[in-house]
């Protein structure tokens, strides 16, 4: 499962910037309203409303609100799974725009209202949304990229990890 870090729901004003060298964590961001804008060393993408990037913040990067407001929420996680979710969108930041929309941000806006309750099973249950959030992103990006094979990777690598949860597992295995 991911790592929960830290998640939230953010309005940014115009001229917003954050530029970090590393964050020990990778980053999922989803555009509520407004434009957002981000540059790795891989690229620069540009995320409108109802889209979704995934960032690897072990790199520089840096992501400001372009043109006015930007509404969106974040999430920082680590773990074999969101590194192994990175591998899959080509190691590049891209915009993906959710299958179901309504689902995937309900499900983010629930991630980000019970990552600071303590309580065991509250924390379980988010960790399974977080993966849940995760497994519809990488689903996104493979029908985005028309990847049939992308399918054929994740389910199996669904179904490696569901057999092997209880041992310890690196993403070179899977």
């Amino acid at each position: 499962m991911p790592g929960p870090a830290e998640a939230g729901h953010f309005y940014a004003l115009p001229g917003y910037l954050v530029a970090r060298a590393f964050h020990n964590s990778f980053l999922l961001i989803y555009t509520v309203k407004g434009l957002g804008e981000f540059e790795t060393p891989a690229g620069k993408v540009f995320l409108e409303a109802g889209a979704s990037v995934l960032i690897d913040c072990h790199k520089p990067h840096k992501y400001c609100s372009v043109d006015g407001e930007w509404e969106f929420l974040w999430m920082h996680f680590d773990g074999p799974l969101a590194a192994l979710s990175f591998e899959l969108t080509g190691g590049l930041p891209r915009p993906v725009k959710p299958r179901d929309p309504a689902s995937f941000s309900r499900d983010f806006q629930t991630v980000t209202e019970l990552i600071n309750h303590g309580e065991p099973l509250t924390l379980l249950r988010c960790e399974k949304l977080m993966t849940d959030l995760l497994y519809a992103f990488c689903e996104s990006t493979a029908v985005q990229n028309g990847g049939t094979q992308m399918d054929s990777i994740v389910s199996d690598i669904t179904d490696y990890i569901n057999s092997n949860y209880r041992e310890q597992l690196t993403v070179a295995e899977l």
